[in-house]
């Protein structure tokens, strides 16, 4: 989808960068930065000068990464939807489809288990870690789980059809990167970064809790300027095509 969103003619000078499989024991946060990071010297190289960065998800999470290895180099972060706690967040999104009416009843149901038994495991542990991957493999039971990730609608169908025209998600390797950045020295957020950054959520991400998600990022950041804008999801970019292209560009 994302592919299909950067690579359009109104992003021509958006520099898309495609993630590659990494299979096996190259299933690594490190090897996955490594990749990043030969993208960005690219363009670096090409510009000559600092770039601005945009992220989205768990791609802001490769941007403050990247910032930290190549302070110099880096003009501004555009930090998308971004997630301080990823179990908290996966927390947060099973959370909303357990309330959603159009959730299978089933679901629901093992759910409640889950929700329960997070909430009872001490935030970092391994325990915890693994019941988000138990959320995690209830939550897809549901066929359309992906409809709350849209605020919009028609948004969702337009980018729905794009997924279901491509090969789906690799889970062994997004599983196995995942795992070794949450229990890596990579999940320490990075300090000494003193470049400009935005950050940018939608009211409808179900990734995103207004009473801890802001605090987080302004304590680490200082400098950020955030926004939480109105009827969005998680895949902000896709929704607000306009806006977001000019503070792309700021």
């Amino acid at each position: 989808m994302e592919r299909a969103w950067f690579t359009g003619p109104s992003h021509a000078n958006t520099d898309f960068w495609d993630q590659p499989i990494l299979s096996g024991d190259q299933a690594k946060y490190a090897n996955l930065l490594k990749a990043c990071e030969k993208k960005f010297d690219e363009t670096y190289s090409a510009s000559g000068q600092p770039v601005n960065i945009a992220g989205h998800s768990f791609g802001c999470t490769l941007a403050l990464s990247l910032y930290a290895r190549n302070p110099q180099k880096i003009k501004s972060l555009k930090l998308l939807a971004p997630m301080a706690d990823i179990p908290v967040g996966f927390y947060n999104l099973a959370k909303r489809l357990h309330n959603d009416a159009h959730t299978p009843e089933a679901v629901k149901l093992e759910l409640t288990k889950l929700i329960q038994k997070f909430e009872n495991l001490k935030p970092g542990s391994s325990e915890r870690l693994g019941c988000m991957w138990e959320l995690i493999g209830h939550m897809v039971k549901d066929p359309n789980y992906l409809r709350l990730y849209f605020g919009n609608q028609e948004c969702m169908m337009k980018y729905g059809q794009i997924a279901a025209s491509k090969p789906g998600l690799d889970f062994a390797m997004w599983q196995a990167v995942l795992n070794d950045y949450i229990t890596s020295e990579f999940s320490h957020f990075p300090k000494g970064i003193t470049c400009d950054v935005s950050i940018i959520w939608g009211d409808k991400d179900p990734y995103f809790s207004a009473s801890g998600e802001p605090e987080f990022w302004k304590k680490n950041l200082p400098q950020a300027k955030i926004e939480i804008l109105k009827g969005l999801g998680h895949q902000i970019h896709f929704e607000s095509d306009l806006n977001l292209l000019q503070t792309l560009k700021a």
